[in-house]
């Protein structure tokens, strides 16, 4: 399995690609972009390879747009304000 995290921001996007035991893969920055969204969909499918195991958390403050985006993953919606609360 991957896990993506993913922090999405108005100009960038910063990205960490983690396998399932916890290695970090590999981390960095996309730009607020078709291309860069295109460059990290063949960054995961990279490290993926045959494993189609992949969970993307991405902090945001609406998923529909990147919903669709991400249709091949499975995608969990974190909103921000909420996860603030829960911090304390």
């Amino acid at each position: 399995m991957i896990i993506v995290g993913l922090d999405w921001a108005r100009y960038k996007h910063d990205y960490l690609l983690m396998a399932s035991t916890g290695e970090i893969l590999q981390r960095g920055r996309i730009p607020h972009n078709a291309a860069g969204l295109q460059e990290l969909a063949a960054r995961i499918e990279h490290h993926a390879g045959s494993d189609h195991n992949i969970r993307v958390g991405i902090e945001m403050n609406d998923g529909a747009l990147l919903a669709s985006i991400f249709s091949f993953f499975l995608l969990f919606c974190i909103y921000l304000a909420l996860v603030g609360q829960k911090r304390g």
